[in-house]
C-alpha cells in the first residue's frame, strides 16, 4: 500500500475553519480544504509497503521519499501568495525541514486554474515556455519513470 503526508505552511486560515467536536465528516473536510487553498505545501511524503520475504518470515518493507514542492512563479503572470503560520514554520524548522532547498530545489509546481491561466495545451508545451531546464539535467530513466506513473500518483 501506499502512504501519502504533506507538511503545509498553517492549518486554520481564519478561526470560522478551526475544527470543532460539532463538525460532520462533510463540514470537517470543507474547513480543510478551504484552509488548504490558502497555505502552500512545501513538502509531500510519499512511502510505498511491500510485503517481504518467505511464508515463514514476513515482514512490510517501508520505502519512504520526500519531495520538496514549491508554487512555480511565471514571470509577472502568476506569482502565487500564500500565507504562513510562525508556528507551523516553527515545527518544521524543529524538525529540521531545510526552507534553502524548498526554494532553491524544490520542484515547481501549477495549480489546474494556474495553467488554465497560462492557456497550456498541454504539460509538454508548459515545460517548453516556464521551466528552465539549464538549471538541472534529469536522469532520463527519473523521467520515465515519473512520466509512467504520473496518472498513478
Amino acid at each position: 500500500f501506499v502512504a501519502i503526508d504533506m507538511e503545509f505552511t498553517g492549518l486554520n486560515a481564519t478561526d470560522s475553519l478551526r475544527n470543532s467536536v460539532l463538525d460532520t465528516v462533510q463540514n470537517r473536510y470543507w474547513k480543510m480544504k478551504e484552509s488548504a487553498k490558502r497555505f502552500i505545501p512545501p513538502q509531500i511524503g510519499i512511502c510505498t509497503y511491500h510485503e517481504m520475504g518467505t511464508k515463514k518470515n514476513k515482514y512490510i518493507e517501508a520505502r519512504p521519499f520526500n519531495f520538496y514542492i514549491c508554487p512555480l512563479p511565471v514571470g509577472r503572470v502568476i506569482d502565487r501568495r500564500f500565507l504562513c503560520h510562525a508556528g507551523a514554520l516553527n515545527f518544521l524548522a524543529g524538525h529540521n525541514f531545510d526552507f534553502n532547498k524548498l526554494f532553491y530545489e524544490g520542484i515547481g509546481y501549477l495549480s489546474r486554474e494556474e495553467v488554465k491561466q497560462l492557456g497550456a495545451q498541454s504539460d509538454l508545451d508548459l515545460e517548453r515556455k516556464y521551466v528552465d531546464t539549464t538549471k538541472k539535467s534529469v536522469n532520463p530513466e527519473v523521467m520515465a519513470y515519473a512520466k509512467q506513473h504520473k496518472k498513478m500518483i
